[in-house]
């Protein structure tokens, strides 16, 4: 009992998510399937911190602007203009885990403090909709999966072209139904904004020291503002 132990509600709920993860993993061996430990690119989303001896998967749609804003704060004690601006980080000496040799990359998974944030999936699908496709044309995403996902998705009417169709954008349960899809083909060609959580993290097989819901990110997070000295 976690309780008799003495544990606090936050460690108790952290010890609860691990063992949920645990039962997952173990039941659905084929989340493993997507990490490859000596492939770098299974690294990409991994961001070093050095100074503090940190590791942390940044998922897309699950607060990564908030916590790349957390990381280059306690370096700088300034706040990102652009929070995508990559050079800023890696001035910073903020740089992702594929970007080392192996044995550096074997070393920091082996001693580093590593964090996962995660966001109810279906949030998360959401907010991926909601950024990159409600103003067709707008955002390379749509520009890359729109017109795609209308072909694949929509009957057209009569007196109608493909391209009539595209200019109206696609609807949602469009998008849902190409995710689906994607992801039951080989799932390689999911865009990061909506790749499922063990593609990009790979919780199965790294061992992650914090998991960080979206939904309670202000309790949870503290662990993190507190080993970031802020």
């Amino acid at each position: 009992n976690p309780t008799a132990r003495g544990c606090t509600n936050h460690m108790c709920s952290q010890e609860q998510r691990f063992q949920l993860l645990k039962s997952h993993c173990e039941k659905n061996p084929q989340l493993k399937d997507s990490y490859d430990e000596d492939n770098e690119q299974t690294y990409s989303r991994l961001l070093v911190d050095d100074k503090h001896k940190l590791l942390y998967c940044a998922l897309p749609k699950a607060a990564s602007t908030t916590f790349y804003n957390m990381f280059y704060y306690s370096y700088t004690g300034k706040l990102l203009k652009q929070v995508h601006c990559k050079s800023c980080w890696e001035e910073q000496g903020l740089v992702f885990l594929n970007q080392f040799s192996k044995p550096e990359r074997d070393q920091r998974l082996r001693d580093y403090y590593k964090i996962m944030v995660v966001r109810h999936p279906l949030d998360r699908l959401v907010s991926g909709w909601n950024g990159k496709y409600t103003r067709p044309y707008s955002h390379a995403t749509w520009r890359l999966h729109g017109p795609r996902m209308i072909e694949m998705f929509r009957k057209l009417q009569e007196n109608t072209t493909l391209q009539q169709e595209i200019e109206k954008g696609a609807t949602f349960d469009e998008f849902v139904r190409y995710v689906n899809y994607l992801e039951t083909t080989d799932g390689e060609d999911h865009n990061q904004h909506w790749r499922p959580h063990h593609r990009l993290c790979h919780p199965c097989s790294i061992h992650y020291d914090l998991i960080v819901k979206v939904e309670t990110m202000q309790e949870d997070s503290k662990v993190v503002l507190h080993k970031l000295g802020l």
